[in-house]
């Protein structure tokens, strides 16, 4: 379970970087969130949902494989590519720092 849709897309954005591969997202709004893998046919998706009157967000689907090398066909790079925005990566190091 999620706290907000702003937590998903976090979570999403870090399980990339760790597992190698780029994404994009065919739904993104506060209520659902899909994503799947750039790479075409990849069978990769994730859709988590919510409700307005409840508290949190669920995974309702979630397809984990995918039917290509990571990190080779997606162009990650050493730091995620386009993937790793500086206001993301301050926000892990203070994590990380305990700011």
């Amino acid at each position: 379970m999620f706290a907000s849709a702003e937590a998903v897309r976090r979570s999403m954005w870090r399980y990339a970087i760790v597992n190698r591969f780029e994404y994009k997202f065919v739904i993104n709004c506060q209520q659902r969130i899909a994503v799947k893998c750039k790479v075409e046919a990849c069978p990769f998706y994730i859709c988590v949902r919510g409700k307005v009157k409840m508290d949190g967000m669920y995974v309702k689907e979630f397809v984990g494989e995918h039917v290509h090398s990571v990190g080779d066909e997606c162009m990650m790079g050493k730091w995620g590519g386009r993937r790793m925005r500086a206001n993301l990566l301050a926000s892990l190091i203070e994590e990380k720092v305990g700011l």
